[in-house]
């Protein structure tokens, strides 16, 4: 009997060891996420998402007149800038709500986080729009993109040195916000100055306009995974890769200077023109009737 006993321990011993995955703070830490296999996930991640990318937007231009290539290589860098820019959004809002209730242990101030993180496209939205109308669209996407990375680099340190209470995490989320809803006008206006024929145009954003719920899908799916293997400092950290990633991508943009010209005639005026461009094309009328 003794023998027996002696033998099934070394059996178990011999499985704890060839098992694939590592105990660390006696929490189970799944294989997918040793750090020797990290890197080749998010290698492969990449790539399966820029060939999906190519993939949809050829798709889209099915029996018709080829692309040029360089116009087709914009488009598709712009999709991956769009993509990676809402899942680093989404990543710090999730992470942002997280940390809100574990500081507060209420379901109150949640609401309070996201009325912060979505009221400035209330009142900074407009302004973004005559920004995009003055400047380069690129070169301000850029910049966006570099002040996003600036405020989600703030929020990690700040967790990671344990100071990120309930107000600074509401200071955070109204500049995140601000800033958010000041980029997505130049975001949106790039595609113009990309692809110069209307009716390319309007398939485009046709395109583009599920790249919001995708970004959405890819960070809830992350933002789990990665919480329950690590932290939300790790989350954050993430965020910011995908951010630097969209960073990246838009700066391998290569376009023509755009032509500035500023906009004349009245508010009412502008807006039935906008109307009519939008119901004369149907794939930027999706764009314009999807659900928050």
């Amino acid at each position: 009997m003794g023998s027996f006993r002696v033998r099934k321990a070394r059996c178990d011993s011999i499985r704890r060891r060839d098992r694939p995955s590592s105990f660390m703070n006696n929490q189970l830490i799944p294989y997918a996420f040793l750090p020797e296999r990290s890197g080749k996930m998010a290698r492969n991640c990449a790539l399966t998402i820029h060939r999906l990318l190519k993939e949809r937007i050829n798709s889209c231009f099915s029996g018709e007149k080829s692309m040029d290539r360089s116009i087709l290589r914009n488009i598709v860098l712009y999709f991956t800038t769009d993509i990676f820019t809402f899942v680093s959004v989404w990543m710090f809002g999730l992470t942002a709500s997280y940390l809100t209730y574990l500081a507060t242990e209420s379901a109150g101030p949640l609401g309070l986080v996201g009325g912060l993180f979505n009221i400035p496209f209330l009142f900074f939205s407009l302004p973004g729009g005559v920004l995009a109308d003055r400047h380069d669209r690129r070169r301000m996407v850029i910049f966006f993109n570099f002040c996003l990375l600036a405020i989600t680099c703030a929020a990690f340190f700040l967790q990671v040195a344990k100071s990120l209470h309930f107000t600074l995490i509401l200071a955070i989320c109204f500049s995140y916000g601000t800033i958010w809803a000041l980029n997505i006008p130049s975001m949106l206006g790039l595609v113009k100055d990309m692809v110069p024929d209307p009716k390319d145009f309007s398939r485009v954003m046709g395109a583009a306009a599920s790249n919001g719920k995708i970004g959405q899908l890819i960070a809830s799916a992350a933002f789990g995974l990665i919480l329950a293997a690590y932290s939300p400092a790790a989350v954050l950290l993430l965020a910011i890769a995908f951010n630097i990633l969209a960073t990246v991508s838009m700066i391998l943009v290569r376009k023509k200077p755009a032509i500035l010209s500023p906009v004349t005639g009245t508010v009412r005026e502008n807006l039935r023109t906008g109307l009519g461009y939008v119901r004369a094309h149907p794939p930027y009328w999706s764009l314009s009737s999807l659900p928050p």
